[in-house]
């Protein structure tokens, strides 16, 4: 059947066939039944043709729609309480690590690969996990949620940088293990609940140089696992630390970690601070900190974290309900919302920004 003429008569009808913008990216998905929004949101475009079913009012299509958004919300849900359940079991091994390693025992690589591997293959999945599920972070527990964390972001950058596969569970090691140096700080400087003095910042920063001794020559992990711990703190521009090395000097895995390390810790809850919204953090390690890290890298994780689907539910920072309708590849960070009927493309709303990612609901 040919192509139609955007036109309000069509609200009710389903699409034939995908409905892409100039950049090729979807907007809306075969099947899609239309809404006087979706008028108005593609003569925005400057959208002129469709192809739709003019026999098919959609009300039985409509019926079995909603039978199988049911059955995919349950379908999410399920995913996401598994991770959870692996999540929560991960930290638990690792605060038992931590433990150990503060008392001299090895790292126990085969014991940490079987409860890991199978946390990172959940995350390679597009889902939107690592915006979604951002954990409430008790102070003492901290750091053992920081290094799971760190450890399955750290994997989805370099998925995202087309790292071969062999490799990506090496960098998820480098994450998990990057602080495990912190086992031998001084835990009153590890749970202070405010700004470390000079001199305790001077301890902390040994945790670098700690957990690179620690890992190093460890079978099963790599030169990059070990220099990771030493260098995630560093930043291209020199600026960083414990040895203030800058660009090419610095291991790939640690550039990785030092993207995982500062996302995490600024989406997360602390005793001292409120939670970020990951969107924001996003844009504060793209745009507000030119020259520290790594860019590709930077712009690979970006693009690959915000393929969310379209219909995406979240909540803006103004507490307003909404689902992604539209996402700019050139603007990531920045796609069109509709809000209560109103489509806001947030490129021209500086102001407003996506608080949370809602899934499973």
């Amino acid at each position: 059947m040919p192509n139609v003429n955007v036109s309000y008569k069509w609200v009710g009808r389903r699409l034939l066939s995908d409905v892409r913008s100039a950049f090729n990216g979807i907007i809306y998905e075969k099947g899609h039944q239309l809404t006087d929004q979706d008028i108005e949101f593609l003569e925005a475009f400057r959208i002129s043709t469709i192809h739709i079913d003019e026999s098919d009012t959609g009300q039985a299509k409509e019926e079995q729609e909603k039978e199988k958004e049911g059955e995919r919300k349950g379908k999410t849900v399920t995913q996401v309480e598994s991770f959870q359940s692996q999540y929560d079991l991960a930290v638990a091994y690792m605060e038992k690590l931590m433990i150990n390693v503060a008392g001299g025992a090895s790292i126990p690589v085969m014991e940490i690969r079987g409860w890991l591997k199978p946390l990172v293959e959940l995350v390679s999945r597009p889902s939107g996990w690592v915006m979604a599920l951002q954990p409430v972070h008790h102070s003492h527990k901290y750091t053992y949620h920081h290094c799971v964390g760190v450890a399955l972001i750290a994997a989805m950058i370099a998925r995202a940088n087309r790292f071969a596969e062999n490799e990506i569970m090496q960098i998820a090691l480098a994450g998990l293990l990057s602080d495990i140096g912190k086992a031998k700080i001084d835990s009153e400087i590890l749970l202070k609940a405010g700004s470390l003095t000079t001199q305790e910042f001077q301890e902390m920063k040994q945790h670098t140089v700690i957990g690179y001794q620690t890992i190093k020559g460890t079978p099963g992990l790599s030169k990059g696992v070990a220099l990771a711990a030493l260098q995630h703190h560093e930043r291209e521009d020199g600026s960083g630390y414990p040895l203030g090395i800058q660009g090419n000097h610095i291991h790939p895995y640690a550039k990785i970690v030092a993207i995982a390390d500062v996302f995490h810790a600024m989406c997360s809850l602390r005793t001292y601070k409120q939670k970020e919204s990951p969107i924001r953090v996003l844009e504060y390690i793209r745009y507000e900190n030119v020259g520290r890290f790594d860019p590709g890298m930077v712009h690979a994780f970006m693009r690959s974290i915000t393929q969310l689907p379209l219909g995406t539910r979240i909540r803006l920072n103004d507490e307003r309900l909404g689902k992604i309708i539209y996402v700019d590849p050139t603007h990531p960070t920045r796609p069109t919302v509709e809000v209560g009927g109103q489509i806001i493309p947030l490129i021209d709303h500086k102001d407003l920004y996506i608080q949370e990612i809602i899934l499973g609901t």
